[in-house]
């Protein structure tokens, strides 16, 4: 598939979403009800050679974008690195369809001071370019591609539409508007092209009021009443509260969710645990079988902690005489678990605990959880050609052989593999437990 032919898709897969997702705080949320607009930003690194090419060369910082995700779960990644504030943070559920249904482009956040798309009859030489000289000469709505480091997509400008691999947990759409100004792109000064730019950072897509009354608020994990009572008095205040619900998070509950074995205590991962993550990710024996690089350093276990290890079901397998992180145990929805009443079940250890049969204890634990708390029929687990210490793991828990796929592309090692999927259902547990 040609860039063209990609970039074409994640339009058209954009628009396919039913709803998405803008994590925000607050004040954001005050202005987009009472004002009925939605902040876009300027990008300063807008667009690669195929965008530059799709937006008729617009150059550089005449772009301006919105950024949401269509990702359903919720993520403590989301939370604490969106919001200005997480503590104040609420997330807003737009429906898709409506924002396609916008009033227009705005200078200005009452959105008094509209963008024109209509061409002036005259372009002429300009050293400054003011607002009302500008036109709006393209608007869509794009999903992000991620792609592996290294990759013949990259270049200077290619940050509008692509990202690297390692952030596909965003799950990114952009709402984009693209400026161009009434007059010629730029001015000779000292023999070299000065291209105009809006003076702006900002400006402010008209939302319909079916949109607003369409959306639905979920408030951040550490959100205590005041929060929620502000939100409230602020729907009243705009008559949306017979409209627009409020709702705590999923992840309120599993904040402080522990499962316990015998031996094991699995607990949410937290901040504070990565020197002891990365104690034992940065042997080279225990990722890379499993798909994933050795971790770097102290921070890049902590910030591994903040974008994956945060996901909902994921938790940190700790000996319970000291409570610190030795491994990690999950369930997750992926390219094997797809249905709602699906899992897939991932771990790993590390190697000064192998052969105890920790894995298996915090595995066991995790699969009554699935099936009976969370009311799965059919949980998945995969390994690698070679792989052999996890296909014991799951051999012992009584996972039987399903399929195996070729050809399986490990972005983050840059290497094709070979998958083995393991399945085992309900009806199979019930069976191991009596």
């Amino acid at each position: 598939m040609s860039f063209a032919e990609t970039y074409k898709k994640a339009e058209e897969s954009a628009n396919k979403h039913h709803r998405l997702y803008h994590y925000t705080d607050f004040d954001s949320l005050r202005y987009i009800i009472k004002n009925h607009s939605l902040k876009m930003s300027r990008i300063d690194k807008v667009n690669d050679l195929m965008e530059n090419k799709h937006l008729a060369n617009i150059w550089k910082e005449k772009v301006f974008v919105s950024c949401f995700t269509h990702r359903i779960p919720e993520a403590y990644f989301f939370w604490k690195s969106y919001p200005k504030s997480y503590k104040k943070g609420v997330r807003i559920d737009f429906c898709n369809s409506t924002l396609d249904n916008s009033e227009g482009i705005f200078w200005d956040s009452e959105c008094k001071a509209a963008i024109s798309a209509e061409k002036q009859s005259s372009f002429e030489m300009k050293t400054e370019v003011l607002n009302n000289d500008w036109l709006l000469h393209a608007f869509y709505k794009n999903d992000i591609i991620y792609v592996k480091r290294g990759s013949e997509m990259e270049d200077e400008n290619w940050a509008a539409r692509c990202k690297y691999k390692e952030w596909d947990l965003e799950d990114e759409t952009r709402i984009i508007a693209a400026l161009r100004p009434n007059c010629f792109e730029a001015n000779l000064i000292d023999l070299k092209f000065e291209y105009h730019r809006p003076v702006p950072r900002a400006i402010f897509l008209k939302l319909p009021r079916k949109c607003i009354e369409t959306m639905r608020i979920t408030l951040n994990p550490w959100a205590d009443e005041t929060l929620r009572s502000k939100v409230e008095c602020l729907l009243k205040e705009e008559g949306l509260h017979k409209h627009v619900k409020v709702y705590d998070s999923v992840l309120k509950g599993e904040m402080n969710m522990t499962l316990e074995t015998k031996r094991l205590i699995l607990r949410p991962w937290q901040e504070e645990d990565a020197e002891n993550l990365y104690k034992y990710a940065s042997d080279p024996e225990v990722g890379p079988p499993a798909g994933w690089p050795p971790h770097t350093s102290v921070e890049n276990s902590r910030e591994i902690i903040r974008s994956v290890l945060s996901a909902p079901e994921t938790y940190a397998v700790c000996l319970k005489e000291d409570g610190k992180a030795i491994g990690s145990v999950g369930l997750k929805r992926g390219d094997l678990a797809e249905k709602d009443d699906e899992y897939e079940l991932g771990y790993w250890i590390g190697k000064p605990f192998w052969g105890q049969g920790l894995i298996p204890e915090a595995a066991r634990e995790v699969l009554r959880y699935a099936f009976e708390d969370l009311r799965m029929n059919r949980i998945w687990c995969g390994y690698y050609d070679g792989n052999l210490k996890s296909r014991r793991v799951q051999d012992k828990l009584g996972f039987v052989y399903h399929h195996t796929t070729e050809g399986i592309e490990v972005s983050l090692l840059g290497e094709i593999r070979t998958g083995h999927a393991m399945l085992m259902t309900k009806e199979t547990w019930e069976k191991t437990i009596k």
